[in-house]
């Protein structure tokens, strides 16, 4: 897409309010706050989500939900949020929100050109004000015994819901800069956003 071409459609984009700023979600668990973004019809968390009930770094695989955050630091999972293993995730959303499913990010995707436009516009540096922060992710060896962070400031994944037995969809912001859905193991950790609930 010609640049001049983009500048207008963000342009475009901007004043029929496809991409908005909305109100903070405030946790009322915690009390944490995140902003928010709606884009197209849905209204996204436009920070990853730093609730926990508890953090658990220790690797046992008997036990499927976890939590962690990036270097053990509480403060670094205020600054780039939590890590959740799949089934960790599908509880985590504070009430009125929800994890996404793959069809919410799928249409999420589908408001860019291409998953290349999408990877950069859903950034920081993009303007539709999600502000995906590549993270990286917490990676579970296959004997689920060790794992470590990899890929920070390269890549991250967001989980979707519900969980499959074993691997799970996520979106993914990979190395070749594209934002796209990809099965991965339910035992890595992602971050989360969440999506808030329809009204009825």
């Amino acid at each position: 897409m010609a640049k001049g071409r983009i500048i207008t459609l963000l342009i475009s984009l901007l004043a029929t309010g496809v991409y908005a700023q909305t109100d903070l979600l405030v946790d009322a668990r915690d009390g944490k706050q995140y902003k928010t973004v709606k884009i197209g019809d849905q209204i996204w968390m436009a920070q990853n989500l730093a609730y926990a009930n508890e953090l658990d770094h220790r690797l046992d695989r008997h036990k499927k939900e976890r939590i962690l955050s990036y270097g053990d630091s509480l403060a670094l999972g205020d600054k780039y949020g939590l890590y959740y293993t799949c089934e960790a995730a599908q509880k985590s959303c504070p009430a009125g929100w929800h994890l996404p499913t793959r069809y919410e990010c799928e249409k999420l995707l589908n408001m860019f050109s291409s998953k290349k436009e999408a990877y950069f516009e859903l950034q920081p540096e993009g303007h539709s004000g999600f502000n995906a922060l590549m993270v990286g992710w917490f990676y579970v060896y296959d004997n689920e015994r060790f794992g470590e962070f990899k890929s920070m400031n390269r890549s991250t994944m967001f989980w979707t819901a519900p969980a499959g037995k074993r691997i799970s969809p996520a979106l993914v912001f990979n190395f070749l800069h594209k934002a796209t859905i990809l099965e991965q193991k339910n035992s890595h950790g992602f971050p989360v956003r969440c999506v808030k609930d329809w009204a009825k």
